[in-house]
């Protein structure tokens, strides 16, 4: 499953990495937008790019593909 690099509409210059959710991996693409766990709320974020891995050990997956 991909990392997902997501940038959100906030007041900090930092971006949060994610799981792809099931089944969707094949359709993501920088650029699109998702609905992710944020705290205690959801937010929406943008991808900025596809990785590999990430030095994170326990991420939260994303919880909708907007686009």
């Amino acid at each position: 499953m991909p990392v997902l690099d997501v940038a959100f509409s906030i007041p900090l210059s930092k971006t949060f990495h994610y799981l792809s959710p099931p089944g969707c991996s094949q359709l993501l693409a920088p650029g699109m937008r998702v609905l992710a766990p944020f705290g205690r709320r959801e937010r929406m974020g943008f991808i900025l790019q596809l990785l590999d891995h990430s030095p994170i050990r326990e991420l939260k997956v994303v919880r909708r593909v907007i686009d």
